[in-house]
C-alpha cells in the first residue's frame, strides 16, 4: 500500500490515475491524499493489471487529523492547516503510536497548569526577595545568583546518582520530574512567609527545578522513541517542543490572569498553587498511564517472563496489556535482583554453554531467600535476557516451595534451551528485546571467580 500526501493536477479522477502510476505493484490498492477544494479527502485507488484505475473509494478516518466532509469540515480543515500541522508530526496519526493523541493532550493540560503555577510562584519569589520594595539591588542580585548556582550543582549530583534508571523506567522518572517541579514551586510560594530563610528555601527550590528539568530531558528520549513508529524521532521530538511552548504560553497567560485575583497573600497563593499542581500531576498521570513503552525494564521483564513460564509462548502479554499493571508511584514488590553480593565460596550456576564468550549466574540469597542474578559486564543482550529468564524461573520454584533446594544449574540450562522461543514470543508481542534494562542498581558489583565444576 502506498500512503502519503500527493498534490496532482486536475480533478479527483485525474489525481487517482496520477497516483496509480506510483503504485509499487499493479493490481493492488494504493492509498493517497487527493487535495480537492478546501479540505483533504483520502481515497483508496484500486489499480488493475493493465494500470487502469478501477475504482476510487473513500478511506475511513483514522484519527483526529482526518478531515470530515460533513458540515463543519471547513472549520476542521482550517484548524488542521493553520494550527495542528504546526504541533503534530508529519503524517499524523499513522506516523506515530496509537497512544500519541491522549498522551500529548493530557501532557499539554498538565504543562499549562504547571506554567500558570510558575507565574504565581515567581511573583511570590520576587515579593520575598524585595523587588520593588526598596531592597538593596546588589544584595538581591547576589542572593539570586547564589540560589541558581546551588540549584544547578544539586541537579548535576542528582543525575549522577540516578544514571541509567532514566532509561529503564522513563514513565516513573517523568512523574518524579513533575513532582519535583511542584515541590519546588511550593517552596517558592512559601518564601514571602519566611523572608529570613529566602536563600536556603530558594536554593532548595532551584535544586528541585533542576532535578525536574534534567529528569524530564533524560526521559523524553525514551518516550519519544516509543511514540515515533515511522522512523520520525526528530519530528516527534520537535513537535513535542512546539506543544510544550504552546502550553507554556497558555499557562503563562492563565497565570497572569489569575495573579491579580489571587493577590500576594501566602494562604491565597498556596490555595491557587494546590489547585494548579493537582491538575498538573493528575493530567500527567493520565498521560503516562496511556503510554505504552516496549522496552524491557525490571518490572516488564519479570511480568512477561512469569507469563512465559506459566503459559508458554502464547501466554506472553503484549505491551498494551502490561501497561495497565505498571505503577508510577510506590515499589514494584519484586524479589528479583536485590543486588546482595554473595558470600565467599557460594557455588553459582554458570552459563552451561562453554562456547559462549560471556556468562550469567543465578544464586539464592542466604539472607532472605530471594533469587539474585549476576551478568558479566559487557555481556550481549541475549545473555542478560536469558539470565533474567532463569532467575524468574528460580524465583517461581522458591515461591512454590520455600524449603526446596533449587538446582540453579538445571534452571539455567532450561532457560537457555528455551531462550529462542522466548525471544520470538517477545517480538511477536511487540517488545524490544535488544538491550533489556533489567539491572536495578548499577552501583553494586560482585567479583566472581570462574572455576571448573568438580
Amino acid at each position: 500500500m502506498l500512503r502519503g500526501s500527493m498534490r496532482a493536477p486536475g480533478g479527483l479522477r485525474a489525481a487517482a490515475r496520477w497516483a496509480a502510476g506510483l503504485a509499487p505493484h499493479q493490481g493492488r490498492a494504493a492509498s493517497f491524499v487527493a487535495h480537492q477544494g478546501r479540505g483533504e479527502a483520502e481515497r483508496r485507488v484500486a489499480v488493475s493489471e493493465d494500470g487502469a484505475v478501477r475504482s476510487v473509494a473513500p478511506v475511513p478516518s483514522q484519527g483526529a487529523a482526518a478531515v470530515s466532509a460533513a458540515p463543519g469540515g471547513r472549520w476542521a480543515s482550517l484548524l488542521e492547516r493553520k494550527v495542528l500541522r504546526h504541533v503534530l508530526p508529519q503524517g499524523y496519526p499513522v506516523s506515530v503510536a496509537p497512544s500519541y493523541a491522549q498522551y500529548a493532550a493530557w501532557s499539554a493540560v498538565g504543562s499549562t497548569a504547571s506554567a500558570a503555577a510558575g507565574v504565581l510562584s515567581m511573583q511570590a519569589l520576587l515579593h520575598a526577595v524585595g523587588a520593588g520594595a526598596g531592597a538593596v539591588p546588589m544584595a538581591a542580585a547576589l542572593q539570586w545568583v547564589v540560589k541558581d548556582g546551588l540549584g544547578q550543582l544539586g541537579g548535576v549530583l542528582f543525575v549522577s546518582f540516578v544514571n541509567t534508571r532514566f532509561d529503564s523506567d522513563a514513565k516513573r522518572w517523568r512523574f518524579v520530574s513533575a513532582t519535583a517541579l511542584e515541590a519546588a514551586t511550593l517552596l517558592e510560594v512559601l518564601t514571602p512567609a519566611m523572608p529570613g530563610l529566602f536563600l536556603p528555601l530558594a536554593a532548595l527550590a532551584n535544586v528541585g527545578k533542576n532535578i525536574s528539568f534534567l529528569s524530564a530531558s533524560a526521559t523524553r528520549a525514551g518516550i519519544h522513541q516509543a511514540l515515533a513508529t515511522s522512523g520520525n524521532l526528530a519530528d516527534v521530538t520537535a513537535r513535542a517542543g512546539s506543544q510544550s511552548i504552546a502550553a507554556s504560553l497558555a499557562g503563562t497567560s492563565l497565570g497572569i490572569a489569575l495573579s491579580p485575583l489571587v493577590g500576594t497573600a501566602t494562604p491565597s497563593v498556596m490555595a491557587a498553587w494546590a489547585c494548579l499542581a493537582g491538575v498538573h500531576l493528575l493530567s500527567l498521570h493520565r498521560a503516562l498511564a496511556r503510554l505504552s513503552l516496549p522496552g524491557l525494564n525490571p518490572f516488564r521483564a519479570e511480568t512477561v517472563a512469569r507469563a512465559f513460564w506459566r503459559r508458554g509462548a502464547s501466554g506472553v502479554p503484549s505491551v498494551d496489556e502490561v501497561r495497565g499493571s505498571e505503577r508510577l508511584i510506590g515499589a514494584w514488590g519484586s524479589n528479583l535482583l536485590r543486588g546482595q553480593p554473595p558470600a565467599s565460596g557460594v557455588p553459582l550456576a554458570v552459563n552451561p554453554d562453554p562456547a559462549l564468550a560471556f556468562g550469567a549466574c543465578v544464586w539464592r540469597s542466604s539472607a532472605d531467600g530471594s533469587v539474585c542474578l549476576a551478568v558479566e559486564q559487557g555481556a550481549p543482550w541475549w545473555v542478560s535476557l536469558g539470565g533474567h529468564l532463569a532467575a524468574t524461573r528460580a524465583q517461581q520454584l522458591v515461591e512454590e516451595d520455600a524449603s526446596a533446594r533449587v538446582d540453579a544449574r538445571a534452571v539455567m540450562a532450561e532457560a537457555w534451551s528455551r531462550l529462542p522461543e522466548y525471544v520470538a514470543a517477545l517480538e511477536q508481542a511487540g517488545w524490544w528485546v535488544g538491550h533489556p534494562l533489567v539491572e536495578q542498581d548499577t552501583a553494586k558489583r560482585v567479583s566472581v571467580q570462574w572455576e571448573a565444576a568438580p
